[in-house]
């Protein structure tokens, strides 16, 4: 009996030792996958910090070439206008001398080489051409509508950014989730369609941060224009003024209806570059609109994600209830910005500028001629 005992607690133990060596085995197994999963990941994140330097270096090599061709086709035009310089300049001295010799012997050369009129003619032209040469008249301006969209296709946007960012996020939580554990699991749960709800949402804020400064550019390009405009306007008409009264003095302020005609285009002139220098300001309006719009909606999103944040810190590990009060939060009303100030019509801008000026002649033509009136009964 004593014997049987005995060979009953061998083969207990034997069988007893035989489990614990395959739990051990199994566990050194589970150990050496965890390890493996590990190194993966590790060489995983390597990889992916390599291809983020390696894109980096590659945007920066690209930038740099792209300042160098900028710099060479900016040396390029320059030189262009230089030459077109001499050469206009050239061009202008030998057709007024081969003009005044042509035109000595008639009354028409007579005309224009005994006034003001040839000078002021030459004068004119020589400065049109020269300032439609040096005012970046030849290849495209860095500040150009067309250079802003050409650089808003080609440049990589920030919401494409993000979404490859989420999208390697997206392959590290799928990682995490070979290990088995359930956390990792949980995690990987919360990512739908490749994005987070805090990468998605990051997405949208930084692509409407994009398009605000996107309409900033625009609005300070036109804003730029319209100013350019009003400027040489007001010195156009100042040099006008001049011109005519150093013309006058000439011919001893004689009047005739030619001089009469080339005043009245002058103002005329004058009024309609005016009144395209305001058109511009009014579109410079309408893209500060329509950023100060872009604003308002990103403030709504931004109230999201504070509100997530809040409910993500606040809730501790009640999930469900978490999910309800972002859920509350999103299913809010929108308070979208009202775009009818922005979307008016502004092709009649120079009809009704020109309807106001009408009106106020009319008014002053009514007040002069009750003063008139009023003095010829007196008299």
């Amino acid at each position: 009996m004593a014997l049987e005992n005995a060979d009953f607690v061998r083969k207990l133990r034997a069988v007893m030792g035989h489990d614990h060596w395959e739990e051990d085995a199994m566990q050194r197994r589970m150990d050496e996958a965890r390890n493996q999963t590990n190194e993966f990941e590790e060489e995983l994140e390597r990889q992916h910090h390599r291809d983020r330097q390696r894109e980096l270096e590659i945007e920066l090599e690209l930038s740099q070439r792209r300042e160098n061709l900028d710099k060479a086709e900016r040396r390029s035009i320059l030189v262009k206008k230089l030459i077109a310089t001499f050469t206009i300049l050239a061009g202008m001295i030998a057709a007024v001398g081969i003009l005044s010799r042509v035109l000595q012997e008639s009354k028409l050369g007579e005309l224009l080489l005994s006034g003001w009129t040839a000078p002021a003619i030459v004068t004119s032209l020589v400065v049109m051409v020269m300032s439609k040469i040096w005012a970046d008249g030849w290849g495209q301006d860095d500040n150009s509508f067309v250079e802003l969209d050409k650089r808003a296709r080609n440049e990589k946007t920030r919401y494409r950014a993000s979404q490859f960012d989420a999208l390697l996020a997206t392959i590290n939580e799928s990682v995490k989730d070979v290990e088995g554990s359930g956390k990792s699991k949980e995690r990987s749960r919360t990512i739908a369609g490749g994005l987070s709800f805090m990468e998605q949402m990051r997405a949208v804020i930084e692509s409407l941060d994009y398009q605000i400064d996107y309409a900033e550019q625009k609005a300070s390009t036109l804003l730029d224009i319209g100013r350019r405009f009003v400027r040489w306007g007001i010195w156009l008409y100042v040099l006008s003024i001049v011109i005519w009264q150093v013309y006058l003095w000439s011919v001893s302020f004689v009047f005739n209806p030619g001089i009469i005609s080339g005043m009245v285009s002058s103002s005329l002139l004058f009024l309609i570059v005016e009144f395209l220098g305001a058109w511009y300001l009014k579109q410079y309006r309408h893209y500060g609109d329509s950023a100060f719009s872009y604003m308002k909606v990103r403030s709504s999103y931004n109230r999201y994600m504070l509100a997530y944040c809040a409910v993500v810190q606040f809730s501790g590990n009640d999930l469900p209830a978490a999910k309800d009060d972002i859920l509350k939060v999103l299913a809010e009303p929108e308070k979208w910005p009202d775009f009818k100030e922005v979307t008016t019509n502004d092709f009649n801008y120079m009809l009704q500028s020109v309807e106001s000026l009408g009106a106020v002649f009319e008014k002053l033509k009514g007040v002069f001629g009750r003063n008139g009136k009023d003095n010829s009964e007196r008299s």
